[in-house]
C-alpha cells in the first residue's frame, strides 16, 4: 500500500519535531557557553558572543591534558579489548565445543559482579606491579572490564556471517588470519563500529588506580568546584 501525501508530510513533521526536541538541550547548552554572565541569566537568544566562559575553565585546570587522558584511555581501551574480543567470539561462533555456551554465560555473570568487590584487588595489583597513576593501568582495567560484553556481542554478529563464505575462502587458500581480515571483519563492520562505540568505564575504577592526581590527570576531571571557587552554569556549559 502507497503512502499518500499527507503521511508523508506528517511523518516528515513529526520525524524533525522529534529531533529538534531531543537536540534543543545540546544546542541550548553550546549558545550558553558563548554567553556571558548576564547573558546566561536571562533566557534569549540574541546575545553577543564571548569566549570568557571557554577561557575561565582553561585557566583553572590543564584540561587539554584532561581531553589527552581520556582519548588515549578509550581508544586503548577499545583497540585492546577488540584484540581479544574478535579472535574469542570467531572461535566461538564457527568453532564452538560442548563449554561455549557455559563460557558464554560465565563471562556474562561477571558483569553482574559490583565493581566496589575488585577496588581492593585491582589497587594492589596495580600497586605492585608499579602501575599506579598510570594510563596504561586504565587502559588494562576498562579494556578488561568490558571484554565480557564485548565478546557477547561481537559472538552475536558473527553468528549471523554464513559459514559458506568462510568455508569457500578456505577452499581458495585462505589461512585463519585471512579469513578473519578480509572475509569476516568487513562483513560485520558495523557491528565492530556499535561494539567500539558503545564501550566504556566506571568512575569508580579510575580513582583507585589513580590515587594521586598530581602525578596523572584523571581521564575525566571534576569541575564542580575547582580552585577553591565554585564554576558557574555557563562556565560548566563551556567545559
Amino acid at each position: 500500500m502507497r503512502e499518500t501525501v499527507f503521511q508523508r508530510v506528517f511523518a516528515f513533521v513529526v520525524g524533525w519535531g522529534v529531533a529538534i526536541l531531543l537536540f534543543f538541550p545540546i544546542a541550548w547548552m553550546v549558545l550558553t557557553s558563548f554567553k556571558s554572565e548576564v547573558d546566561a541569566i536571562t533566557p534569549k537568544l540574541a546575545f553577543t558572543p564571548t569566549l570568557s566562559s571557554y577561557a575561565e575553565v582553561l585557566s583553572r585546570a590543564d584540561y587539554l591534558s584532561f581531553a589527552w587522558n581520556s582519548i588515549v584511555v578509550s581508544v586503548g581501551g577499545t583497540v585492546v579489548a577488540l584484540l581479544f574480543a574478535i579472535p574469542a567470539a570467531y572461535s566461538m561462533a564457527f568453532h564452538p565445543t560442548q563449554r561455549t555456551r557455559g563460557t558464554l554465560l560465565w563471562m556474562l555473570s561477571t558483569k553482574m559482579l559490583p565493581p566496589v568487590g575488585v577496588l581492593v584487588p585491582i589497587y594492589i595489583l596495580a600497586r605492585d606491579t608499579g602501575l599506579l597513576d598510570t594510563r596504561t593501568a586504565l587502559v588494562i582495567m576498562y579494556a578488561l572490564a568490558n571484554l565480557p560484553i564485548v565478546i557477547w556481542m561481537l559472538f552475536t554478529f558473527y553468528k549471523e556471517v554464513p559459514k559458506d563464505i568462510l568455508e569457500a575462502g578456505r577452499m581458495d587458500g585462505a589461512r585463519t588470519a585471512s579469513e578473519v581480515w578480509y572475509l569476516l571483519l568487513p562483513l560485520t563492520l558495523p557491528g565492530e563500529r556499535i561494539v567500539a562505540s558503545g564501550e566504556g568505564g566506571r568512575r569508580e575504577l579510575a580513582e583507585v588506580v589513580e590515587p594521586s592526581p598530581d602525578r596523572i590527570a584523571p581521564p575525566c576531571p571534576h569541575f564542580g568546584v575547582c580552585g577553591g571557587c565554585a564554576l558557574q552554569h555557563w562556565d560548566l556549559a563551556a567545559y
